[in-house]
Formats: structure tokens, sequence, C-alpha cells
């Protein structure tokens, strides 16, 4: 059976690249949030949504930080 040219490619597709930098991505995109989140006059809401914001970005950049660890480790 033939191989689809999709299949051939997968090793190259936006799907395989690589977590942790897009981890690290994410949370530096949180962190842009949060920012916002202190500027807008929101009083105790703001306070409640980065105290949701906050934990879910150092872990997202922990997260990636030890994944781009490890993946240089192997290689």
């Amino acid at each position: 059976m033939a191989k689809v040219p999709a299949q051939q490619n997968a090793r190259f597709s936006p799907s395989r690249l690589a977590v942790g930098p897009k981890l690290i991505g994410f949370g530096a995109g949180l962190f842009v949030v949060t920012r916002i989140v202190n500027w807008l006059p929101l009083g105790l809401l703001g306070t409640w949504i980065n105290g949701f914001l906050w934990p879910v970005l150092l872990l997202s950049v922990l997260a990636g930080g030890a994944l781009m660890y490890l993946k240089s480790k192997r290689s």
C-alpha cells in the first residue's frame, strides 16, 4: 500500500514541534494578560483572575523549561 504524502512528512508537521517552547510562549502570553488585568480597573475581580492565572503561568513555564532541559540531556 502506498503512503499518503501527508504521512511521509508527518515528521515535519507543526503538531510535532517541541512542546517546551510552546509552553514557555504560553506562559509569556499569560504574563502579558496578567499585566493587562492589573491595568484594568477591575477591583476584586482582577485579583481573582490573577489568582487563577499566576499558578497556570508558573506551571507552564516550569513544565516548558523542564521539557527543554530533558530534551537537551537526551541529545
